[in-house]
């Protein structure tokens, strides 16, 4: 007669087998976000990209739009982005930022702005529409006073 011993516990490092949650960003420069204004009284919105080839795909639009205008994209209208068609192969102005989501929740709460993560991007006879979702954030009124105070003390 054999004796079949149970299996062991299998231990594995945290975030084993889990699919990344990373998001991206685009940045002109370092302290400033693409983000966007979703409805007229509605807070400023971070446009967050899962995959980093929509990240740059939009990126190229927005710097072929500034270097034919010597203007970043309006984006305070709620609604709608007129973006040209890319024209360039590598972005220079344009920088890509990558995030775990908990840190870009942080940021964005912090700084009193929503995300909209771009999950996909929809192509219609040269019309561009995002699919995703909007998160949007909130902290206790505490959190913001020290956050103000903060920001009043490194003036």
């Amino acid at each position: 007669m054999s004796v079949i011993l149970p299996p062991s516990t299998i231990i594995r490092p945290k975030g084993f087998g889990r699919k990344p949650n990373n998001y991206f960003t685009l940045h002109s420069k370092q302290n400033d976000i693409f983000s966007i204004k979703i409805e007229e009284c509605e807070k400023t919105t971070v446009v967050a990209f899962r995959n980093k080839s929509d990240a740059i795909f939009i990126g190229k639009m927005i710097e072929t739009s500034f270097m034919q205008t010597s203007e970043w994209p309006e984006t305070r209208n709620s609604g709608t982005l007129m973006l040209p068609q890319s024209q360039i192969d590598t972005m220079n102005l344009v920088i890509v930022h990558e995030w775990d989501f908990e840190d870009l929740k942080v940021t964005c709460t912090a700084n009193i702005m929503d995300m909209v993560s771009v999950d996909g991007i929809i192509d219609k006879d040269s019309t561009y529409r995002f699919s995703g979702n909007l998160y949007k954030f909130e902290a206790p009124i505490e959190f913001y006073q020290e956050r103000f105070e903060n920001l009043m003390m490194d003036f």
